[in-house]
């Protein structure tokens, strides 16, 4: 029987070892998917303000190439002024097609660091899935080893002497729930079949 106490023990303090570490990992993966949505965020805002300033210079550009066409059709006798306007218009032309260019490349930069943030975001999710799945079958055996044979109640308390052999029906419930949702109907019905029995009451 010390064997078994022993055993038990040790088993008990492995699973809350387990189940602490893989909460703190999951808190960490929780953490680092808060943070790659954000970086997504902030990116894909820098892309909408990027296109924005690139669809405006566009529509500039559009505008300066209208305004050469009309200054040939009205082009009179003095085509030195014409001439100088329509220099200015190809500088100012010229200018907009370079920063628009420059435009397209930091769009182009932001895609890329989308993908990345992307396939990161991908990656701890994943792992926070993984994470999430490992709790939950460690809880799981907690609920497993903390079953009564003898009632089939789950203890709803560990660590206080006073009050270690209490099993409280709403801590029942959620037991039974949780050995239905796993499949472990034996398990659930020792629960149930415990109540028309005579438990001892506080």
């Amino acid at each position: 029987m010390g064997g078994g106490l022993i055993t038990g023990a040790y088993v008990n303090n492995k699973l809350i070892y387990g189940n602490r570490l893989i909460i703190r990992q999951l808190v960490e993966a929780i953490q680092e998917s808060d943070i790659a949505k954000e970086r997504i965020t902030q990116i894909n805002k820098e892309k909408t303000d990027l296109e924005q300033k690139i669809k405006t210079l566009a529509q500039d550009i559009g505008f300066f190439e209208k305004e050469k066409v009309l200054l040939r059709e009205k082009a009179t006798s003095d085509g030195l002024a014409t001439a100088e306007r329509l220099d200015n218009f190809n500088a100012q032309i010229a200018g907009l097609i370079q920063e628009k260019a420059l435009l397209q490349d930091k769009l182009t930069a932001l895609k890329q660091k989308e993908n990345v943030a992307g396939g990161e975001l991908s990656r701890i999710d994943k792992r926070k899935t993984g994470l999430e799945k490992a709790n939950l079958d460690r809880m799981f055996n907690w609920l497993k080893i903390h079953q009564n044979p003898l009632t089939g109640l789950v203890m709803s308390f560990e660590g206080d002497s006073q009050i270690a052999n209490w099993a409280f029906i709403y801590d029942q419930s959620l037991s039974a729930q949780a050995y239905t949702i796993f499949s472990d109907y034996g398990r659930a019905r020792k629960i149930l079949i415990s109540f028309p029995k005579k438990q001892k009451k506080r």
